[in-house]
């Protein structure tokens, strides 16, 4: 049964840079990793080296769920955005899933 193994979290309140660095929580290879990433206004996109985007929402702020399977090498996760904002990031680390179809196996 899946199960959250662990999470990390970061916060920066520069607006004159375009990028996060979230460090990697205690992991497994074949974990599902889940990045949730916020921002103060509407940043247009995101994107991280081997993330998936699964969901974004845009209102007054913006809500950004990325994902990938871990492999055996994971480090800090650097998310970049196309716009300089405050940003929130978490990243939340799952075992047992299936890495086929993670979200609907």
């Amino acid at each position: 049964m899946p199960a959250i193994r662990d999470f990390s979290q970061a916060y920066t309140t520069s607006t004159s840079g375009t990028t996060i660095i979230v460090p990697m929580p205690a992991y497994e290879q074949n974990d599902l990793l889940i990045a949730l990433i916020t921002a103060d206004t509407g940043t247009a996109t995101w994107s991280a080296s081997g993330w998936n985007e699964r969901f974004r929402q845009t209102n007054t702020s913006q809500l950004c769920v990325m994902y990938k399977i871990a492999g055996a090498g994971e480090t800090d996760v650097t998310f970049t955005a196309s716009a300089a904002e405050t940003f929130n990031g978490a990243i939340i680390s799952i075992r047992d899933v299936n890495t086929s179809t993670p979200f609907n196996g």
